[in-house]
């Protein structure tokens, strides 16, 4: 097995940095645009943990809930859904 240089990370290092990266920079972006509450039905790790280091609220919820949540939105114009944040429910 050929060891990484001195100094240098190992491959399988930097790509776990890349996948640490984009999570963090897909939960800043989505925080910046306003969201503070993502609804599915799992999540990576590193993206739930991003989430709550960035006052985001990831909520699982199994997916046929989730798909009945889309059901709401397309037959009903205007379908809202309340998140209170504070008491995380």
């Amino acid at each position: 097995m050929n060891a990484p240089l001195p100094g240098r990370q190992h491959p399988a290092d930097q790509g776990q940095l890349r996948l640490r990266l984009v999570a963090r920079t897909c939960a800043v972006a989505l925080h910046d645009y306003g969201i503070r509450a993502i609804l599915a039905p799992s999540y990576a790790d590193i993206f739930h943990n991003n989430c709550f280091n960035n006052g985001m609220l990831p909520i699982r919820l199994p997916g046929d809930v989730i798909e009945q949540l889309f059901k709401e939105v397309r037959a009903n114009e205007g379908y809202t859904l309340t998140v209170d944040l504070p008491r995380r429910r």
